[in-house]
């Protein structure tokens, strides 16, 4: 992004969400596309000894699947994600949560968990079955799942909500085992991340925001964080914009205004282009012209 002489632009990708649209010729496609068919994405599956049908399964892997994303897009980034998932929510019908990840795992990016349930009992119990001390993965998966019982309580409707409560006979426990890393041992019993996607990205021609006049008057620096969506044609989706922190209100009110002439490489998965939050910080300093890392 070209910046003018007083300001400065980082640019940060924080939730990506993929879009009804359907697949369309475009200039931004990479030319990555069609994906051979051989790549199927990072594995999660669940099983059970018990006789559940292949649809609850694969509900299980794809709530655990969801959750997962949003917890390492939460603590990788560092950034307000209940603040943009709101946002998120507001703009977008979002489906399946995507996040980059190897599709081929090595044995450090696997982890199982045991998913029980219990007769009268309001929510599963989920541990790790791992022997051993857990790896950092295995660890960041049971905070996952925690995530996903939790999440089911609050929204138990949604669309891939995990089950709080199954019927167990003869007031047996019901156990499922939720594999991250494992390829599904049965059609519709998993759940896999993208097997391809592509960031957004500022275009090189984009001009940053209007230093303030006032402000630089009076020698006056300050920083913005704001949140929008990339729409798949390139454009900032104005409607979206949340201003998350700001020194004045006319360094947001800039930053704002500036998004409206500015273009962008819209997000990509599996060769489709999809609306996707991003936060994007700006820096106002005076005499001190940064170079942007796009």
């Amino acid at each position: 992004m070209r910046q003018n002489p007083c300001s400065y632009a980082a640019f940060a990708l924080l939730l990506t969400a993929p879009a009804c649209a359907r697949p369309r010729a475009s200039q931004y496609v990479s030319s990555a596309c069609p994906i051979p068919g051989e790549l199927r994405g990072y594995p999660v599956s669940a099983s059970s000894d018990a006789a559940l049908d292949t649809a609850l399964l694969g509900r299980v892997a794809r709530a655990m699947a969801a959750s997962y994303s949003a917890q390492r897009q939460e603590a990788d980034r560092r950034e307000p994600v209940p603040t943009v998932a709101t946002l998120m929510a507001e703009t977008l019908d979002r489906g399946e949560i995507f996040e980059r990840h190897s599709w081929r795992p090595e044995p450090g990016d696997t982890a199982r968990l045991r998913v029980t349930y219990r007769a009268g009992q309001s929510a599963p119990e989920v541990t790790l079955a791992n022997a051993g001390d857990p790896t950092p993965f295995a660890a960041s998966v049971r905070r996952a799942a925690l995530a996903a019982v939790e999440n089911a309580r609050e929204r138990p409707g949604a669309r891939h909500a995990l089950p709080l409560a199954l019927e167990t006979p003869d007031a047996e426990p019901v156990v499922i085992d939720v594999a991250f890393g494992r390829e599904a041992g049965a059609p519709g019993t998993d759940a896999r991340f993208s097997v391809h996607e592509g960031p957004v990205l500022p275009l090189p021609s984009n001009i940053g925001p209007v230093y303030p006049t006032n402000a630089r008057a009076a020698g006056i620096e300050g920083d913005v964080r704001i949140a929008f969506i990339v729409r798949p044609d390139s454009t900032a989706d104005l409607s979206s914009v949340r201003v998350l922190e700001s020194t004045r209100p006319d360094f947001a009110t800039a930053v704002v205004h500036s998004l409206a002439r500015a273009r962008f490489v819209p997000a990509e998965i599996d060769c489709r282009l999809v609306p996707t939050v991003v936060v994007q910080p700006f820096s106002f300093r005076m005499n001190h012209q940064l170079l942007s890392d796009h």
